[in-house]
Parts: C-alpha cells; sequence; structure tokens
C-alpha cells in the first residue's frame, strides 16, 4: 500500500514566519523587531525616509535602462516612503557585511544561485535582525495588489 511521503519541515520557516499581529511590535525567533502598523500589510516591513534598503540581485547582468533593481524597485520604494529614502545596490555574489544598518532587504528570485547560497543570505539578513522579502512581494505590496491578492486568506489579513 501507497503510504504519503512526509516533507521535511522547512527549517527557514523556524526563522521567518515570526509572531506577527497587526497593529503591534513582535519579534521572531531571532529577535528581529517586526514592526506591523495598522493599516499596513505584512509583505513590507515599515520603512521610513530615514532608513536605508538594499536590493540584492544574484546574478551580476549589465544593467539595461529601467532595471528593475537598479530604477523601478528604488522609484516605487521612493515614491512610497519619500524622496530621502537610500537604496544601495548589491549584485552577484557579492552581499555587505554590514547588514544591519538596513531597515529591509529586497532580493531577486535568486535563478542563478544554489539553495545554499539563498539560504546563506536569508540566515544572514536574520542574524542581522534585517527583515527581507522578495522582488515580487515587494513589487506586489508597492504597487497596492498584495492585499487583494492575500484576501483569501484570513489570517493574513485579519
Amino acid at each position: 500500500m501507497w503510504e504519503p511521503f512526509e516533507l521535511l519541515p522547512d527549517p527557514l520557516l523556524e526563522y521567518t514566519v515570526g509572531n506577527r499581529v497587526r497593529g503591534q511590535d513582535t519579534r521572531d525567533r531571532w529577535g528581529t523587531l517586526i514592526t506591523w502598523p495598522e493599516g499596513q500589510i505584512a509583505g513590507m516591513p515599515h520603512v521610513t525616509e530615514d532608513d536605508k534598503v538594499l536590493i540584492a540581485e544574484a546574478c551580476s547582468h549589465h544593467a539595461q535602462e529601467g532595471d528593475i533593481a537598479r530604477a523601478k524597485l528604488p522609484d516605487w520604494l521612493r515614491k512610497k516612503v519619500g524622496p530621502g529614502l537610500t537604496v544601495d545596490i548589491a549584485s552577484g555574489p557579492t552581499f555587505p557585511d554590514n547588514l544591519a544598518e538596513y531597515a529591509l532587504i529586497l532580493h531577486c528570485g535568486a535563478c542563478m544561485f544554489t539553495r545554499k547560497q539563498l539560504m546563506s543570505r536569508l540566515i544572514q539578513a536574520g542574524a542581522a535582525n534585517v527583515p527581507i522579502t522578495n522582488y515580487g512581494t515587494a513589487i506586489a505590496a508597492l504597487n497596492g495588489m498584495l492585499e487583494r491578492v492575500v484576501e483569501m486568506f484570513p489570517e493574513v489579513t485579519e
């Protein structure tokens, strides 16, 4: 008789889920402060104009005009947060040692990385108490789509 295969739990979930409560500041397993103001969606941590955001790409391609990491994401962030927001870009294998100075890290899908390389970056961000999310979630949040996408999941929207 066929027995269902039990998947091993993803260790990343233990570190990133946290105790998110809308309208309250909470901490995740690593002690990262999670600020979730009333009226703000969970996929975009609270960022102010005085903060720094790191945009990280796994590949080191030549940037094109209108590049998502160097043009679109910084523009959308500054439009939402304010023109004074500092945005740094890291591409390829380079990843800053000073992650603690960032309020948020936006990372690409890491199609040029192995799982181990991406997990290393996620663990470094967690150890530095810096929230990290992917481009897709950030784009949806910055353009007002994320709340509509997660409407069907009341545990996220309540």
